[in-house]
């Protein structure tokens, strides 16, 4: 196997490695990995719901590989939970309540890189081939969302699966913003 990481920059392999850590660690983490993006924490102060949160601002600098490291960081769960908007031009907002902030548990911040793409992709008509290079093709008005699941991994064998299911229209995806 060849070692492609020299040519790799630090914000490609912190989001390939993944994070646990404190709250305090994970944001000198991730402040290192950053090539050419940032993250700026603010003092705490009471939200909305007047509770004390920490707010928590990330660009990415328009850098690819820090586009990447950011990106997956938002689709995690756990980032995900304190997401609380995200801008034109690279800016995504988080908000931490006082609880994550202060503690000094480790938390999952980023699991480490799988393989397995995260991304929903979206098609009009899906042909699955068979061992003779046969095929059935089946068309999607709204287009077919691909989901990949691998419940049990193991590296030297597949066991993954492929769900293909017909897409919701764009206009129910967006209708905040259709509004």
């Amino acid at each position: 196997m060849i070692d492609h990481t020299a040519e790799k920059d630090r914000s490609e392999i912190a989001s390939e490695e993944g994070f646990t850590g404190t709250f305090a660690s994970f944001i000198e983490w991730l402040d290192g990995a950053l090539v050419y993006g940032a993250v700026r924490v603010h003092d705490p102060a009471p939200n909305d719901l007047g509770r004390m949160t920490t707010t928590v601002e990330t660009v990415t600098g328009g850098f690819s590989s820090d586009e990447l490291l950011l990106g997956r960081l938002k689709r995690h769960w756990f980032m995900s939970s304190h997401w609380v908007r995200s801008e034109r031009g690279g800016l995504t907002v988080y908000e931490f309540p006082e609880w994550v902030t202060s503690n000094e548990k480790e938390h999952v911040w980023l699991d480490p890189e799988d393989g397995v793409f995260e991304r929903a992709y979206r098609a009009r008509r899906v042909r699955v081939y068979d061992e003779n290079g046969d095929y059935t093709e089946i068309s999607y008005e709204a287009g077919a969302e691909f989901v990949f699941q691998e419940p049990h991994r193991d590296i030297n064998e597949p066991d993954g699966l492929v769900i293909v299911r017909p897409a919701k229209p764009i206009d129910e995806l967006f209708r905040a913003v259709a509004k």
